[in-house]
């Protein structure tokens, strides 16, 4: 199965455009800076806990049972991204924040722990009063960090990401050096790929090479055409049409149905939107 295939688009108020594949995900969890966040979650839910963190074996327990469950909740959100990339196509899958599945996730946290507690009550764990009592804390607690997640972690980490690493890129027979990359277009049975030495030709589905171009930044403007962020100089347009302008001088118009979608990403890549003369 390729992870990198099938991407969620997470879009929340306040924050950039998210795109999530179950590729990325494992890429953000084998990142320390993500556990670090994952241990200040933890720590703060701790603090604000009323109960038995009077003393030292209270405030382990407590720490204990609360890094338990965050663990349950990232598990559970791994465990539905890979559901999305079992079931669906290569489409994205827009969803809008709060998360659709935040409420089932946050559900099966509460159900656990309080499954937990009467188990470890000889133990001093804090002594949480039902499904009914904690599902509203707790899921106001999540919606806020999972907003400050989106909002400002994921932004920095894709910023130092896998994705700016990349220096050159297989396609079909050809190794090339991703900043050479100027575009590439689907064309009946083969594929452009149009660089700076020039112009490459490959039989293959334009599918199969977005698959492998999904790790380096870049987006499509129209559904036969790929282009790389650092090949885009700004954007231009009026109310009626909207054209990509590419480093080497050459347009390429902007699909109509893309076009919120590539004004959302633009302002995201702090990229011009300028108004046609």
């Amino acid at each position: 199965m390729n992870y990198r295939a099938r991407e969620i688009q997470i879009r929340m108020p306040g924050c950039p455009t998210h795109y999530t594949n179950m590729q990325r995900a494992i890429d953000i969890l084998k990142n320390p800076a993500f556990w670090m966040f994952v241990a200040a979650v933890v720590l703060i839910n701790t603090f604000v806990s009323p109960r038995n963190l009077d003393n030292w074996g209270g405030f382990i327990r407590v720490t204990g049972i609360i890094s338990f469950a965050a663990v349950l909740y990232v598990s559970c959100h791994v465990g539905l991204l890979y559901l999305h990339a079992r079931l669906f196509s290569e489409k994205r899958t827009v969803v809008y924040y709060p998360l659709f599945w935040i409420f089932l996730i946050v559900l099966i946290v509460v159900s656990f722990v309080v499954w937990m507690a009467p188990i470890l009550e000889p133990y001093n764990v804090p002594n949480f009063n039902g499904v009914g009592e904690m599902y509203p804390v707790v899921l106001i607690r999540l919606v806020i960090f999972e907003w400050l997640f989106y909002c400002f972690f994921v932004p920095i980490i894709e910023k130092r990401g896998t994705t700016q690493d990349i220096e050159t890129v297989v396609l079909g027979d050809h190794t090339l050096k991703v900043l050479d990359i100027l575009y590439v277009q689907a064309m009946e049975h083969r594929v452009c790929i149009y660089t700076k030495e020039g112009e490459l030709v490959e039989r293959s589905r334009f599918r199969d090479l977005l698959q492998i171009l999904n790790d380096i930044d870049g987006v499509q403007p129209h559904r036969s055409y790929w282009v790389p962020t650092h090949a885009i100089l700004h954007l231009e347009g009026d109310a009626d049409r909207l054209n990509s302008v590419l480093t080497s001088g050459e347009k390429i118009a902007v699909a109509r149905t893309r076009r919120s979608e590539i004004e959302e990403w633009a302002k995201e890549k702090t990229l011009l939107i300028r108004a046609l003369d």
